[in-house]
């Protein structure tokens, strides 16, 4: 109500669409977003975030941008892996996360706490937490830790 510039009538009309079931609250919300993108950036960006809000969430596909960063090489196992990609706070979380089915590798789901990743010179891994969270790790780095900023 107060981020469009839609009339409070309009916007009750909407309301009462969706109460109805004349209109899917999710094309409501989605065709409200759009509406606030457009007013605080512009019409194509709001385009662009449905598309990408539709690809990540609708087609379950990767978003088009990912956070990248390099790993040494070796045997990696994922609970370690995720927290020192700053992707879960803890061992304990990491194991819980995996085990709960929200841990994809590669697009692949991992259920087995106990997974490793064989992480060989040149592999690009696609890592993701949950429905909102990626990472594409490099394995090229020189042996240790991940490289780059994992406080943020």
């Amino acid at each position: 109500e107060v981020c469009t510039d839609l009339r409070p009538d309009e916007i009750a009309a909407l309301r009462g669409a969706a109460q109805s079931g004349e209109r899917n609250p999710r094309d409501l919300k989605a065709e409200l977003a759009q509406r606030i993108i457009a007013d605080f950036h512009s019409a194509d960006d709001a385009r662009m975030a449905l598309a990408e809000f539709n690809r990540i969430f609708q087609r379950k596909e990767a978003p088009a941008e990912i956070e990248e960063r390099s790993i040494s090489t070796g045997m990696w196992k994922l609970s370690r892996l995720l927290v020192d990609a700053a992707l879960a706070p803890s061992m304990a979380e990491a194991r819980r996360l995996i085990e709960q089915g929200g841990v994809r590798v590669d697009g692949e789901k991992i259920t087995r706490a106990d997974y490793e990743a064989n992480l060989t010179a040149g592999r690009i891994v696609l890592l993701q937490v949950g429905k909102r969270r990626f990472l594409r790790l490099h394995a090229n780095a020189p042996e240790g830790d991940l490289e780059g900023d994992l406080e943020g």
